[in-house]
């Protein structure tokens, strides 16, 4: 391989779940060229690492092949890889595949010194900039950068994907369907594939992870730190126990929310029984309402939910579209479109900043709508409740008074309350209107959240809860919390 543009090949079989392949660069280079081929459809991943030890390029290939550019500019590199020279010494690719069938694959590398032309015709926002040993860091992503200074509810979608990994979409084509949901912000966790860049637009788009394995998946939102997630790690990364439990705690420790996705949705659902309860932020309870197994899953998420709640556990919940498909196709013949923004989360902010609407979401300001536009107020002692807080005055009986203006909720929809685990059907809502219900609550420990659901029953929002008083936990680890529900599963 040299400045000439020498194409070299390596060829294989991959029978089991990793392997690793080399090359050399003999002289230093502007650019590099990676084509993944597969023999048939199959999840692989891969990750190219320069000789330094640095990952340079995230792969994700299930079609016949793909293409990958790195580059020292980041206008003529691929989404998911890291901009920078091209040095010279020996590169790594790191196949893995999550399918088991056996796979043929064809790798062809290519390095070379002209210029590039630029990869897209939009303007894009540069993520990353800072190689770090063993990972990289999007140094050049602010999450402070304000979009409005406005306090209100932002619509956004916490959980999507494009065909930098298993989506359909193009990142440009996930922005156009995100403008016409009018949402406010995005965040991209496309599997196993932290972005290092994205188009510039109105909307916010904050770079997150979808940490995929074969046991359970889960959302790093505002990740701004390559977490090393591989298999080939000393302690099974994202494949074992001791791996995930690692894994999430670092993630934390960057500074990123953890949300446990589609809980309950099989095959995809959360696996790992020892995944300590307290390693979780948030959870999404609702995910792409229009897959039809999703109907169960998300009823029974709500009912890990509750169980966590009466627990003591203070967590909340969010929705994702995890929408994969285009907005003119549908699960079932006659149904409604996978699209981003359905469900919608709102979120409310200070300001339209990724910091803010973060934060807002780790306090549980937050509320999930697949439809209804809400504004639920909590008042206690005269005083205005955010969604999520925490009341510490527990001691002594109070009166909290909840007020609910919506719209778009639909003919015959009704409200919800779940207070301690025990559900109440509290009234009909019109299409639009305004109500309010007034809570005693006793001595102890004691939460509140409602639901919105149709004249059929379906689910069409929720509201996170608010608690008085606080409560030792008992639940330690995944699986007590899946016996405690009463979904143990092997």
């Amino acid at each position: 391989m040299n400045t000439q543009q020498q194409t070299q090949e390596v060829t294989g079989v991959m029978t089991a779940p990793l392997t690793f392949q080399s090359f050399t660069v003999p002289q230093q280079s502007k650019w590099m060229k990676i084509q993944l081929s597969l023999s048939e459809k199959a999840w692989m991943m891969f990750l190219l690492t320069d000789p330094s030890g640095t990952v340079r390029l995230q792969g994700f290939v299930i079609d016949d092949q793909k293409e990958f550019i790195v580059s020292t500019d980041y206008t003529t590199s691929s989404y998911s890889s890291v901009p920078g020279m091209i040095q010279t010494g020996e590169w790594k690719i790191e196949l893995m595949k999550l399918s088991k069938q056996d796979v043929s694959f064809t790798l062809l590398c290519d390095c070379g010194n002209d210029e590039l032309p630029a990869l897209h015709h939009y303007k894009l926002t540069n993520f990353s900039g800072l190689q770090d040993n063993g990972g990289f860091v999007l140094n050049d992503w602010n999450p402070y950068e304000v979009r409005s200074t406005k306090a209100k509810w932002y619509k956004g979608d916490f959980h999507t994907h494009t065909y930098l990994s298993d989506g359909k979409l193009s990142p440009e084509e996930g922005m156009e369907s995100a403008r016409n949901m009018e949402l406010d912000f995005f965040v991209a966790t496309d599997h196993n594939i932290l972005p290092t860049k994205w188009l510039e637009d109105r909307i916010l788009v904050i770079p997150g992870i979808e940490v995929t394995s074969s046991k359970g998946h889960f959302n790093a939102l505002g990740l701004s730190s390559w977490v090393d997630w591989r298999y080939s790690s000393p302690d099974g990364g994202m494949e074992s126990e001791q791996g995930m439990n690692r894994i999430l705690k670092e993630v934390k420790e960057k500074g990123a929310i953890r949300s446990i996705n589609h809980p309950m949705l099989a095959p995809w659902d959360w696996t790992f029984h020892e995944t300590e309860l307290s390693q979780m932020d948030v959870i999404e309870i609702w995910n792409d309402p229009t897959f039809p197994d999703n109907r169960r899953a998300t009823e029974e998420a709500l009912v890990l939910w509750d169980t966590l709640l009466s627990d003591g556990f203070v967590i909340y919940g969010i929705g994702g579209s995890d929408s994969h498909m285009r907005p003119t196709e549908t699960y079932e013949e006659g149904g409604l479109p996978s699209l981003i923004g359905d469900p919608a989360t709102y979120v409310w902010a200070e300001e339209l900043s990724a910091h803010a609407i973060l934060s807002s979401v780790l306090k549980g300001n937050a509320y999930v709508t697949r439809g209804p536009v809400l504004n639920p107020i909590f008042t206690f002692e005269g005083e205005r409740v955010h969604l999520g807080e925490v009341i510490t005055n527990g001691e002594q009986p109070v009166e909290t008074i909840f007020e609910l203006s919506y719209e778009a909720c639909g003919i015959g929809s009704y409200l919800v309350r779940v207070f301690d685990g025990t559900r109440t059907k509290v009234t009909v809502l019109g299409d639009q209107g305004h109500f309010t219900d007034s809570v005693h609550w006793k001595e102890g420990y004691h939460y509140l959240r409602y639901e919105i659901r149709s004249q059929s029953d379906e689910l069409l929002a929720f509201i996170n809860p608010i608690f008085i008083g606080q409560k030792e936990t008992s639940l330690r680890v995944w699986k007590d919390l899946l016996e405690k529900a009463g979904y143990q599963r092997d």
